[in-house]
């Protein structure tokens, strides 16, 4: 147990400090390719094209398909691609992702026990 909990003390740092470094290679091609853009024209604040897509969000256009199941992995693929669309820096209206999936899993429909 005691080896455990030393190399659990020594993987931990390393993991924590790995976490900081954040990659802006996406960012930098991203802004450089809608750089000439108005986004004040862009009325809703997201643009898809601006966006990393982890899920087609078009495909979730109100009508329900064999293909549009939804689970937890597809929820944070669909808001992680909002939130990479957000061409406005104003983040009032985006909440949190843990609050956006605290939000979806007391919502959903509990099974009978």
């Amino acid at each position: 147990m005691k080896k455990l909990y030393l190399l659990t003390l020594l993987i931990l740092p390393s993991l924590v400090f790995a976490q900081l470094e954040v990659d802006t290679d996406w960012k930098t091609e991203i802004n450089n390719i809608f750089q000439h853009l108005d986004k004040s024209k862009v009325t809703t604040g997201h643009l898809l094209d601006y966006a990393m897509e982890f899920t087609d969000v078009t495909a979730y256009n109100g009508v329900i398909t064999d293909t549009t199941y939804v689970n937890a992995n597809v929820v944070g693929g669909i808001y992680k691609t909002l939130f990479m669309s957000k061409v406005v820096a104003d983040t009032t209206h985006t909440p949190l992702y843990d609050r956006y999936a605290y939000n979806w899993a007391r919502e959903r429909p509990q099974s009978p026990s």
